[in-house]
């Protein structure tokens, strides 16, 4: 009965390793936004897409509602889906690349926007870009529409279908698409995305153009 117990438990807590483990540890933004964490491997992530309305030292990052500003930007801002400040509350605020870069820095101090490096290591760690999307996603269709191919959420990452916005101001795909900004530029005119869809499991790096909107998740410094 003990040799059992002890097999049960190294089953366990091999489990929690392979898959991941939610933290009591919470993060609080400088709007006092609070977000849960999960470890995965020798990371620990944002179980939350960012929220905050302001870089790190206090400064305001605009709210850009209008299409055409928001096609002309070149500094960083934010909106909500379609504009409705009600998606919020699910899926986070939508960046520009230009918020995501900006010197001031977004993310809450002791955490950093993930690096194109970041996010390998996570993909890397859940068999690579052909499974790992499955092991991201939110399961069911409570937010993502069906099939909603291979969603586990394993690891409790919980990544969400918050659609995005295009870079000529239009929104679209919500419910089939999950796009994230990686801290990590590819040239003056695009930058690197991470985007997880609805008809696979897989997660798909990408280059997008920096007057895009994505979500951002954030990860804890080393």
């Amino acid at each position: 009965m003990r040799k059992l117990s002890f097999v049960f438990i190294f089953l366990l807590m091999s489990s929690i390793f392979v898959f991941g483990q939610s933290n009591n540890e919470t993060v609080v933004d400088i709007d006092s936004n609070i977000y849960h964490t999960v470890k995965i491997g020798k990371q620990t992530w944002m179980v939350e897409n960012l929220r905050t309305s302001r870089y790190r030292n206090g400064d305001t990052i605009p709210c850009i509602s209008d299409s055409k500003a928001w096609n002309y930007a070149t500094t960083g801002g934010y909106c909500f889906y379609k504009n409705d400040e009600m998606e919020e509350k699910v899926y986070g605020k939508i960046y520009n690349w230009y918020a995501v870069n900006d010197s001031r820095k977004i993310a809450p101090d002791g955490w950093h926007v993930a690096t194109l490096d970041d996010w390998k290591k996570l993909i890397d760690f859940l068999g690579g870009n052909k499974k790992a999307g499955g092991k991201l996603k939110e399961k069911e269709f409570l937010h993502w529409k069906t099939p909603n191919k291979n969603a586990s959420n394993i690891n409790g990452f919980t990544a969400l279908p918050g659609g995005y916005r295009f870079y000529n101001g239009n929104f679209g795909f919500l419910g089939e698409t999950g796009a994230w900004w990686v801290a990590t530029e590819h040239n003056t005119a695009e930058a690197w995305s991470i985007c997880i869809r609805h008809i696979d499991g897989e997660v798909l790096e990408m280059k997008g153009i920096k007057a895009n909107g994505f979500y951002v998740r954030c990860v804890k410094d080393n």
